[in-house]
């Protein structure tokens, strides 16, 4: 939750106008609001929950915008 940003209502928007808003504090839920976490953040925990893990994976796979790299698997 931390690394999360808060956005507190969802609008789809036209050319000139908005066309639908929904407020989100509107809605009965105890989290009024939609949390947005950076992918490099959810890159980073999922790469660290698989390599602690008993799982063996055989591919690598380059982001296309940073070009890190995931972790090679063992054998590799």
């Amino acid at each position: 939750m931390s690394q999360g940003v808060k956005i507190h209502r969802y609008v789809i928007g036209g050319a000139k106008r908005d066309l639908l808003t929904i407020p989100y504090h509107r809605l009965p839920s105890r989290y009024p609001y939609q949390l947005t976490v950076p992918q490099s953040e959810i890159d980073r925990v999922l790469e660290n929950r698989l390599e602690n893990s008993a799982f063996e994976y055989v591919a690598r796979v380059r982001c296309m915008r940073s070009g890190r790299m995931t972790p090679a698997p063992n054998w590799m």
